[in-house]
């Protein structure tokens, strides 16, 4: 489990008028990786200009209406009122209330998706707000950001960041509580930084706003709570948890005073705190916190509030994490109803929370309706937000992750493609959130036999993360173990070696002992000295990686399952099989209660569980986990997917072991019909297929037929890996048998002096 939260400015539906627009996603990646999940948290903190009396004009309470509907979350009524405060200030022809009430009606029209109609009225505010800046430059810093904020929509960032600063440089000349617009226009310059990964800016950005806020408003004004928060999540990026409490601290006094409609700040601030406490793995403060949160949000803004949305998935993020997993999708279900409500079935709000909803299908094996919700979700956006906004790019990283599930490389990669060129885009290529882009990348390219593209893509995932956190980061761990899994495949241990002791160290530094991240370090560990074959070693670090997990969440955890899986590997490498066995059952047990009996982890299941039972001569037990994996792989993958082909291959070669050969040979025929006719195969795979089938034939003094076979294997594998691959040799040695059998003595020996040829070549 990785850090909780991930702050990320949310370019879809930016907010002006407020402190932050921040999406919180719940989870890293998978951490990941991917990840990782995405929440919008809204600040709707207004500025209100003078107390209302019997002399104020008109647009004064029409304006101060829109602002109330808006904090609502009724932008159609919001809309209409700020409209009949631009009518009420142009009859009288004051420019002040004609500015404001454009601003607010452009900011309505902005919740509502409607950024081109939005950005005229805000030009035109910009230029009486210039003609009025002597007398009146706070309402020129507001349209100003709010200008910002609707680059960021399109996104223009740069233009964005140009509005913002033009904001800063106007806001320098406030004074008094009106200087706030100055620190909103300082955080919403954060907020861009941030999103850019530019943390550092970012972190001044916040303070400056937070020292301009405390210098016009007063330490404990509400409008400083939301630079708090921005703040506290940056001292959690960079590990300084306890710095980071000290200003939710100080947030909760502060938001503990309000009351009526404004004691949402206050379910702001208790939501960020329980993501703390997640953080560090206090599960149940951090339940109790979120439970708390969503009450506050409840009764301030009503049941039907996005804010109430946004706090349902919080919760649900930790439900996740605990393995509960019925009440979390019935909150992100309940989440997504709420946002339709409010926005709309057709707005990217709605389709940022079905993108959400969709990620939580696919990490939970869902995997049909994640990739419906992520084609819907891909749909709303590129519809109203064009076809080249970089907020796609996730959507199609989890549609390409999907096809690589079911093994459909070629669909994949073209998406896979498009998502990096449209967030390099508009991040540049050294973003942290290319690594994950990246590192799936690698994966189709490990698939498709390219191991050096692989391996670029994954020395360049950790480059982007080295560069955006430093060495010491845990973000830069995660890259490392990537990498290191990668080497381990390709026989590069050492290296591997390396950057799993660097990784493992830095989760040890950044977390205590007793955190998921510290057990997460010991199964890293684990896994080298398994590939080592230092199977001690490896067994005592799974099993303290299992004793930690059990104790964090529970025996009956996902966690500590998949750890009786690593355990169950290093047992059955030594011939351990009874305890193998009993690993493996026990995660079984755990794994279909939570996914359901389909899950393709069960598949892997299966295959260990035969393995086991053929290791202590159970043969009815063997058979049926491998009549098991068969079933499950053909109602999961599909008649003729490769996947189906292997678990018949795996039934076939079990069959040729306990030399029942007349059944052995259908599953194997198919597996290889299989293979062929959807290309997605290895030559080496191929040839040992075609090298079973012709070891059956033989069996059945059919020496012609395998004659046949192992020169079609020849063909395959010299076409696909070279004249003088190791697999020639075992095939033209078998064929010398053939031959043998057949009494064509110098066929055999012309085979023979091949193989010879090979091995002296090697």
């Amino acid at each position: 489990m990785g850090p909780i939260l991930q702050g990320k400015i949310c370019v879809v539906n930016p907010v002006p008028g407020i402190f932050s627009v921040k999406r919180i996603l719940i989870r890293e990646n998978d951490m990941k990786k991917r990840g990782v999940a995405a929440v919008a948290v809204i600040a709707l903190a207004v500025l209100r200009h003078g107390a209302g009396n019997a002399a104020e004009p008109e647009w004064k309470a029409l304006v101060q209406k829109a602002h109330d509907l808006r904090d609502r979350a009724q932008y159609a009524a919001a809309a209409q009122a700020a409209a009949e405060a631009l009518a009420a200030a142009e009859r009288i022809s004051d420019p002040l209330g004609t500015a404001r009430a454009l601003n607010i009606l452009a900011n309505a029209l902005m919740f509502q998706d409607k950024h081109g109609e939005a950005e005229p009225l805000l030009l035109r505010a910009l230029e009486i707000g210039e003609s009025i800046r002597d007398k009146h430059p706070a309402t020129l810093v507001s349209t100003l950001y709010h200008l910002g904020n609707n680059e960021l929509s399109r996104p223009r960032l740069a233009e964005a960041r140009a509005y913002f600063m033009r904001a800063i440089e106007v806001g320098q000349g406030i004074r008094g509580r009106p200087r706030l617009q100055l620190a909103r226009a300082l955080a919403f310059l954060g907020a861009l930084d941030e999103t850019l990964a530019r943390h550092g800016d970012a972190m001044e950005r916040y303070r400056q706003a937070e020292s301009v806020a405390n210098e016009s408003l007063g330490l404990m004004n509400k409008h400083v709570i939301p630079i708090l928060l921005d703040l506290a999540w940056q001292d959690r990026l960079w590990g300084r948890f306890d710095e980071a409490g000290r200003r939710y601290r100080r947030a909760l006094a502060i938001a503990s005073r309000l009351e009526g409609f404004e004691r949402w700040r206050l379910g702001s601030v208790l939501g960020r705190l329980g993501s703390l406490k997640a953080e560090l793995a206090r599960y149940a403060e951090a339940e109790a916190l979120f439970r708390e949160s969503l009450s506050e949000y409840e009764k301030s803004a009503g049941p039907d509030h996005p804010l109430v949305a946004d706090a349902l998935e919080s919760l649900a993020g930790l439900y996740e994490d605990l393995d509960l997993l019925d009440e979390a999708e019935a909150l992100r279900r309940r989440s997504v109803s709420i946002r339709e409500k409010v926005f709309g079935p057709e707005h990217t709000q709605t389709a940022a929370a079905i993108e959400t909803l969709a990620w939580y299908l696919y990490r939970n094996w869902k995997i049909p309706e994640a990739e419906e919700l992520f084609r819907r979700s891909l749909d709303i956006f590129s519809r109203v937000m064009g076809a080249e906004h970089p907020t796609l790019a996730r959507i199609l990283l989890g549609l390409a992750k999907i096809h690589l599930l079911y093994d459909r490389n070629e669909e994949a990669e073209p998406l896979l493609q498009r998502a990096y060129a449209l967030a390099t885009r508009h991040l540049g290529d050294s973003h942290p959130d290319l690594t994950d882009d990246l590192q799936t990348a690698a994966a189709v390219y490990l698939e498709d036999g390219q191991p050096l593209m692989a391996e670029l893509r994954y020395r360049r995932a950790v480059q982007i993360a080295t560069a955006a956190y430093g060495p010491d980061h845990p973000r830069t761990a995660e890259s490392m173990f990537a990498l290191a899994h990668y080497l381990c495949g390709q026989d590069k241990k050492k290296e591997a070696e390396e950057l799993v002791e660097r990784g493992a160290k830095i989760l040890e530094a950044s977390y205590p002992a007793d955190h998921p991240r510290a057990a997460r370090a010991l199964k890293e560990r684990g896994g080298q000295l398994h590939a080592q074959k230092k199977y001690d070693w490896a067994e005592q670090r799974f099993q303290k990686a299992l004793g930690l997990q059990e104790t964090i969440f529970g025996a009956g955890h996902r966690a500590p399952a998949f750890t009786r899986i690593d355990l169950a590997k290093v047992h059955l490498d030594q011939h351990r099989f009874e305890l193998a066995r009993g690993e493996l059952l026990s995660a079984l047990a755990v794994i279909e209660k939570l996914y359901g009996p389909r899950c393709p982890v069960i598949l892997r299941l299966y295959g260990y569980l035969a393995d086991a039972s053929e290791g202590l001569e159970d043969k009815k037990s063997a058979i049926e986990y491998r009549k098991k994996s068969v079933a499950l792989a053909e109602a999961y993958y599909g008649p003729d997917h490769p996947r189906f082909a292997t678990a018949l291959n795996n039934l076939a070669v079990f069959y040729m072991e306990g030399r029942w050969y007349s059944h052995a040979e259908p599953p194997m025929e198919r597996a290889f019909q299989i293979f062929e006719q959807s290309g997605r195969y290895s030559p080496i795979q191929l040839s040992r297929i075609l090298g079973n089938l012709a070891f059956l034939r033989s069996a059945r003094k059919d020496d012609p037929g395998a004659e046949k076979l192992l020169w079609r294997a020849v063909g395959v594998v010299e076409r696909g890996v070279g004249p003088n691959h190791p697999e020639l040799a075992y095939l033209f040695d078998r064929l010398a048998d053939v031959y043998r059998d057949m009494g064509e003595k110098d066929r055999a020996r012309q085979c023979e002096a091949r193989v010879i040829r090979i091995r002296m070549k090697k």
